[in-house]
């Protein structure tokens, strides 16, 4: 009994390392830590957000899914003691000819 638990524990061990691929094609970006005041005014001109590094690599969704995007898309993520910041720049046809009107409440 106790050599098929052993059995057991070792089978279930080796295929949760085997399903833990390096490289499982998952995108990573990566945040910028700054010290520096953000300012949420809008701009992006504070010396954190020309430090941080862009993710670019984005893929569509809608109408085609895993295409290359039509337009360019730039995110960027800068963090310090008291938040998390995300800025992006999306470009886009008129977004009204395409229902992609978006509404804040």
């Amino acid at each position: 009994m106790k050599k098929c638990t052993l059995l057991l524990i070792l089978g279930l061990y080796s295929l949760s390392l085997c399903a833990q691929a390096p490289n499982s094609g998952k995108k990573q970006m990566e945040a910028l830590r700054t010290e520096a005041p953000i300012a949420l005014d809008g701009l992006l001109n504070d010396p954190a957000w020309t430090q941080a590094a862009p993710a670019t690599d984005f893929i569509q969704f809608e109408p085609v899914p895993g295409a290359a995007p039509a337009f360019p898309t730039s995110v960027k993520v800068v963090y310090d003691n008291t938040g998390l910041y995300t800025s992006g720049t999306f470009t886009t046809r008129q977004a009204w000819q395409y229902g992609l009107v978006w509404r804040f409440y």
